[in-house]
This record gives structure tokens, sequence and C-alpha cells, in this order.
């Protein structure tokens, strides 16, 4: 069973696009958030230090337990699908 997910996205990424899509050619269920339309996503990631979309949050971001990364990481996806056949 896989973790929590949420991507934090923007409107046109490309990077977007292609991380949704490894995600669900996966099996990854995951949360999508505009940080166009939610100011609460974008000031997450602002406090974060993450400057570019998408942003992948495996975990808890409201407990700050999670690991997260940004762009198209398809090394991070294929561990994150690997825990989850664990």
């Amino acid at each position: 069973m896989f973790p929590p997910v949420t991507m934090l996205t923007k409107p046109q990424c490309p990077q977007c696009r292609m991380t949704a899509q490894l995600l669900d050619r996966n099996g990854i269920t995951y949360q999508v958030i505009d940080v166009t339309e939610s100011e609460a996503a974008l000031e997450w990631a602002q406090d974060h230090d993450f400057m570019a979309a998408p942003i992948v949050v495996v975990g808890d971001m409201e407990t700050e337990e999670f690991n997260a990364w940004t762009g198209f990481r398809p090394d991070k996806i294929a561990a994150l699908a690997a825990l989850g056949e664990s």
C-alpha cells in the first residue's frame, strides 16, 4: 500500500503531465492541487523552498512527515512504485 501522495501542479506544465502519466501507469493514486488555484498550497510550497512544478509529496504535508521532490523524476516514481509492491 502506498503512503498518501499529493502532486502540486500548475496549468500547462509538461513535467506535471508527464509525472501524472507515470504515476498513473504505476498504479499510484494521488491528489492533485493546482497552486494557481490554492493559495494555501502555494504558500506551503514557498514555505518549503519549492520553486518548480510539479512538487510530489509522499506522506503527510500537515505533520511534516513527508518526502518530496520537484520536476519529472522517473527514478523517484519507480522507488515509490517498488514501495507499494512490498
